[in-house]
């Protein structure tokens, strides 16, 4: 049955017609046809390389070329990465790297990973999440496409993971935990002995991930695994800082295994962008030496390098697209940088990609229209304010403006009382209106892409309109306090303190960029108001005056002083409807914000039915 032979230094063994009926160990049955031969040994592992995204891993074909890190930029960031990756006992098994969209990222997650790799450096795994893309953006691929890694690199992982699959092969259809725990955790259990190294895999795009619930289940798993089963496998995960995911990492059992790594100023990436800038331009203009031959050197100039890195603010992904743009094939260098530097509206290709993103980012939101009237006002507002302002602008229930706001914080920036403070001294803003702790956009090229209807498309941002908002809505909110301080029917909301700072302070900035026709729809309501109002103390107390007309008509009185002296060439005050103005001492003075001086002063008598406002100087 056996015969063997020795022939140029290698052993043949061939059997024949035999049957075995016990074997340990792997089986491999070769079938030879041709050049053709199948491994039934391994076929667990070949179905699930079949079930596994292999685009999403970092040296995939679909994702060249990838965005990667200029070798000179982000250098602090991953020397941090790299010394978490050479620590063989890290405090923290989980990275979070999380900013907003286009700050780079995926460049510092690809250069790690082709980093680990050239160098065999404890790299075991890498998934690249891409929303749109079948086969990157299915949580339920992660799993799969991690452990077929994970057996080719993790020495003894390979046996146990193609047996789960030889065992099971409809794994990969099943639901996470499952996939995990078999295909990930119980390998790893199986293990003779933890791996040397402590390895890591790198996800990101955790946010691009199809499903809120998905990605949090993930989360879950993972702080699972190395809490309960003391999973031997360390993650680098990149996001955007999605409310929904923070909420996670911030659950004790995750938040007690996570380092997070913010990519925001404190990395300096102003100066990375200009260092990215100046080298990008360098190398075109050597690429195009001949149309560059006549062109003044510098070139671009120092202050347009400076534009475009206020532009970009910190976001790489505007840089690269403007150098992308400026060296496309065919055609001249400068007279592509001319149009980047065109005041809007741009050619609508120019931009095409940080578009494209912004608007993946946009489509979440469920509510596209409140989600635009937020924005206008962001963009029209003199200075950022606090949630509550937007919710009585809008007349929105309180919670709504944040509830709106959960899928797009890769956009917008929640200052916290630090940054406040910081910022009104450096501004010199009143403590107690000018919040600079409020909303505001995270990127200088998002508001011009909300400004460019050919871009924006549905969200685009008519400020015009968003100043008449403001402006009628200030003229709502006045009178309809004001009214409901004598009415039978009394408002179940009062608007906060900060409102009324902004309309007493800013109505009349607004006011000047309105069109003619809101201007005089907002003034023609207040004579109305002003004809048809009716004192009476019948539904009214002095406790009533003291926490609603008080603010309301201050607030009123001191935005139509302001509006009064604020006259414009484009607009003079004297075109105005006439508002018939009385004297009364009580409004025109500096009367302080105190509620009971004020009640004890006056109760606004019967005999004064007019509002009297008389200069800027003596109203607050």
């Amino acid at each position: 049955m056996f015969r063997s032979s020795a022939s140029n230094l290698q052993d043949e063994i061939h059997i024949d017609r035999s049957t075995f009926n016990h074997v340990h160990g792997d089986w491999n049955h070769y079938q030879i046809a041709g050049d053709v031969y199948t491994d039934d040994g391994e076929r667990g592992l070949l179905a699930l390389s079949k079930a596994a995204s292999l685009d999403a891993l970092h040296d995939a074909s679909a994702r060249f070329p990838p965005p990667k890190c200029h070798p000179e930029t982000r250098t602090e960031v991953r020397s941090i990465l790299m010394s978490w990756i050479k620590d063989p006992s890290p405090i923290a098994y989980i990275i979070w790297m999380y900013g907003p969209a286009g700050a780079g990222k995926s460049s510092i997650a690809q250069t790690i990973a082709e980093w680990c790799r050239k160098f065999n450096n404890h790299l075991a795994g890498t998934f690249f999440f891409l929303r749109g893309q079948a086969g990157r953006e299915a949580g339920s691929r992660l799993f799969c496409t991690l452990a077929y890694q994970l057996a080719l690199y993790v020495p003894g992982l390979r046996e146990h993971v193609n047996r789960a699959m030889r065992i099971d092969p409809a794994l990969p259809n099943k639901d996470l935990d499952t996939q995990f725990r078999t295909l990930i955790i119980e390998p790893f259990q199986r293990l003779s002995s933890p791996p040397k190294d402590l390895p890591f895999v790198i996800i990101d795009g955790l946010d691009e991930c199809q499903g809120f619930e998905t990605q949090k289940h993930i989360l879950k798993l993972i702080g699972e695994a190395l809490e309960k089963y003391k999973l031997p496998l360390r993650f680098l995960i990149a996001s955007r800082p999605e409310p929904h995911i923070r909420e996670i990492f911030d659950t004790s059992h995750l938040n007690q295994k996570t380092r997070r790594i913010i990519l925001d100023g404190s990395f300096h990436p102003d100066r990375d962008i200009r260092l990215f800038l100046e080298d990008g331009f360098s190398v075109i203009a050597k690429r195009h030496q001949e149309l560059m031959a006549n062109i003044e050197l510098p070139w671009p100039s120092p202050s347009v390098i400076d534009f475009l890195v206020q532009k970009s603010s910190g976001q790489f992904i505007y840089a690269a697209t403007v150098l992308k743009f400026v060296d496309a094939e065919l055609h001249i260098p400068t007279v592509q940088l001319e149009m980047v530097l065109q005041p809007p509206p741009v050619r609508s290709t120019l931009f095409s990609s940080l578009d494209q993103l912004y608007t993946q980012v946009l489509k979440v939101c469920p509510y596209p229209e409140i989600l635009t009237r937020i924005f206008a006002l962001m963009l029209v507002l003199h200075c950022p304010q606090p949630i509550a302002v937007y919710e009585d602008i809008l007349d929105l229930p309180p919670g709504h403006v944040s509830c709106i706001l959960r899928g797009v914080h890769s956009l917008v920036r929640f200052p916290g009382d630090m940054d406040d403070t910081q910022e009104r001294i450096s501004l010199n803003q009143r403590e107690k209106y000018d919040h600079t702790c409020g909303l505001r956009l995270h990127h200088a090229s998002f508001r011009d892409f909300l400004l460019d209807r050919s871009r924006s498309d549905q969200f685009f941002v008519d400020s015009t309109l968003a100043h008449a908002q403001v402006i009628q809505s200030a003229s709502d909110l006045f009178l309809g306090c004001i009214d409901s301080s004598w009415s039978k029917e009394r408002r179940g909301r009062v608007p906060s303190l900060g409102t009324w700072g902004y309309f007493k302070h800013h109505f009349a900035i607004h006011f000047y960029q309105c069109p003619e026709s809101e201007r005089r729809n907002v003034m023609d309501g207040l004579q109305r108001f002003h004809d048809e109002f009716k004192f009476s103390v019948k539904y009214g107390t002095p406790e009533d005056l003291n926490n609603l007309a008080f603010e309301s008509l201050h607030a009123l009185l001191t935005a139509l002083v302001k509006t009064e002296f604020y006259a414009t060439p484009q607009e003079p005050h004297s075109s105005w409807p006439n508002l018939p103005l009385a004297t009364h001492p009580d409004y025109t003075m500096d009367v302080p914000i105190d509620h009971l001086n004020f009640q004890r002063r006056t109760h606004l008598p019967a005999s004064s039915n007019t509002f009297q406002a008389s200069s800027p100087g003596r109203s607050r």
